[in-house]
């Protein structure tokens, strides 16, 4: 089925499997159920590096630390093909369970246990750059992410922002909902975008 979608040529056709159709669903609700660390695997060892442990999440109150290459998941060992996602698979699990994770740092093994619970995805990043310029990072657009959005414009401004850059470099899409949100809280009254399908049926926002 994958094979057949992308054989038709439309970049924006995809087969999802129930599995990815639901990681999809809950990553565009603007929150999941995990320790709090995002990961990446490794491009020269193979092996699976905590790039990022997440505030709130259990994973940072254990200890934690970017860095850390996790080698185990309830002693079950990660093998050195496995992908990033099918990694982030063994760690999740249902809110309130417990995992056990396998960390090498320094060439250590450690062991760190902690509990699952539902965490926010925080999907808008900021700072205010060198003269007073406000800097917004999005790399998602999920059901959160117009709120997030504007308290960060709330945040600069306070801060005595005089100009903004929003960055939405290799963010990948996400809900019409929120993205409508952000432009109805950014552009003057009137239209922000239309859909026409092939009949000539027009769906405007404002």
């Amino acid at each position: 089925m994958k094979g057949l979608m992308q054989g038709i040529g439309d970049v924006y056709s995809e087969y999802y499997t129930v599995k990815e159709f639901n990681d999809m669903v809950a990553s565009t609700k603007g929150n999941f159920c995990g320790i709090g660390v995002m990961i990446r695997q490794n491009a020269e060892t193979g092996l699976v590096d905590v790039v990022d442990v997440l505030e709130g999440g259990s994973a940072i109150e254990a200890g934690i630390k970017t860095g850390d290459t996790i080698a185990a998941v309830d002693g079950k060992r990660i093998p050195d093909d496995v992908t990033a996602d099918e990694a982030m698979d063994m760690v999740r699990g249902e809110a309130g369970t417990n995992v056990k994770l396998t960390i090498i740092r320094d060439g250590k093994s450690l062991d760190f246990e902690m509990t699952r619970k539902i965490m926010p995805v925080i999907s808008v990043d900021y700072e205010m750059k060198d003269d007073d310029i406000g800097y917004i990072y999005l790399d998602q657009f999920t059901d959160a992410s117009a709120r997030q959005f504007k308290e960060a414009m709330d945040a600069l401004v306070k801060e005595g922002m005089k100009g903004l850059i929003i960055d939405v470099r290799n963010n990948p899409g996400g809900t019409l909902t929120s993205v409508l949100a952000i432009s109805d809280y950014l552009m003057p009254e009137g239209l922000i975008m239309y859909e026409e399908d092939k009949n000539g049926n027009r769906q405007e926002y404002n």
